[in-house]
């Protein structure tokens, strides 16, 4: 993971590519976050559900993700599309529902991290 990130910032820098483009390794956000010396992860990634029961199956609740995500300057989520019935986790309700309330989640994300806390 270490190894990815660094080929994919060197390479960033070798072609003078930051002002035109980010970089991420997609892997579970706890193991960006074991790598992010001197801030060598640029784009945090995480998958996101429409339910907590879902996010367990991820490892992650919001506490987390917030702790996380203010030490990177970007972010990426993958909403899971699907996730919470694969994972039984759904909890009665429809996926439609369930996609929105995970992009909810991602808007609050970034609307946290341009404003704070509140």
């Amino acid at each position: 993971m270490k190894r990815l990130e660094e080929t994919l910032r060197d390479v960033v820098k070798t072609f003078g590519l930051e002002q035109a483009t980010t970089y991420c390794v997609l892997s579970h956000i706890d193991d960006q976050m074991a790598v992010n010396e001197n801030g060598l992860v640029n784009v945090g990634f995480q998958s996101l559900g429409g339910t907590a029961k879902t996010n367990a199956t991820f490892n992650i609740d919001v506490e987390k993700m917030l702790r996380h995500l203010s030490k990177i300057d970007h972010q990426y989520f993958e909403t899971g599309q699907g996730s919470a019935f694969t994972n039984n986790a759904a909890d009665g309700v429809d996926m439609v529902t369930l996609e929105s309330r995970a992009y909810g989640l991602a808007r609050a994300f970034a609307r946290r991290r341009t404003t704070g806390p509140s």
